[in-house]
């Protein structure tokens, strides 16, 4: 039997702006679970940017690939969704989104697929939430979800985990081989 042990740490992420037109790019570190010729890449990146000139909507593009991990990841969150309906924003604007959660202001949060990935959409404005901390919340829990069905489906099993002062979760996992 061997173990490996995997770290995430999301708050080690750094927002830089790109440009003018609010396009942001969050980088994190890369963390790597490597078994034999085997590894999973946890990444995340985020691009933001204005849905068109007239609306308040902004999207932010995250590498998020499973709708239902992430559906899973917001209700464990303590959210209720709304799923294939419109978000809500400045003077009711909307816009179509998949996964939604409605807020009591008229602001919602939507998540919608762009491409292999989803982006998280919203009037930020209106919605009055701190997008960072929401989207590092949701990261980490997808991030963690995602390791543990990787791991699962691999044949391994989990043999620690601890969440660290820094907010890193260690796994270690092994495999009798």
């Amino acid at each position: 039997m061997f173990l490996i042990s995997a770290q995430m740490n999301p708050a080690a992420c750094n927002w830089a702006a790109l440009d003018d037109d609010r396009t942001w790019l969050k980088s994190a570190t890369s963390n790597l679970l490597t078994v034999a010729v085997y590894s999973i890449i946890i990444k995340l990146a985020f691009t933001q940017k204005s849905e068109s000139d007239m609306s308040h909507f902004t999207t932010i593009k995250v590498q998020i690939e499973n709708g239902e991990l992430l559906h899973q990841v917001l209700e464990e969150l303590g959210y209720q969704v709304e799923c294939n309906v419109q978000v809500r924003g400045y003077r009711g604007d909307k816009t179509n989104a998949e996964y939604v959660i409605r807020q009591s202001n008229g602001y919602d949060l939507g998540f919608r697929r762009s491409g292999e990935d989803y982006e998280l959409v919203a009037d930020f404005w209106g919605a009055r939430i701190n997008q960072q901390e929401f989207v590092n919340s949701i990261s980490q829990k997808y991030a963690r979800k995602s390791l543990m069905a990787a791991v699962q489906s691999e044949g391994f099993h989990v043999e620690e985990e601890e969440t660290l002062a820094d907010g890193t979760l260690r796994v270690v996992v092994g495999r009798w081989v």
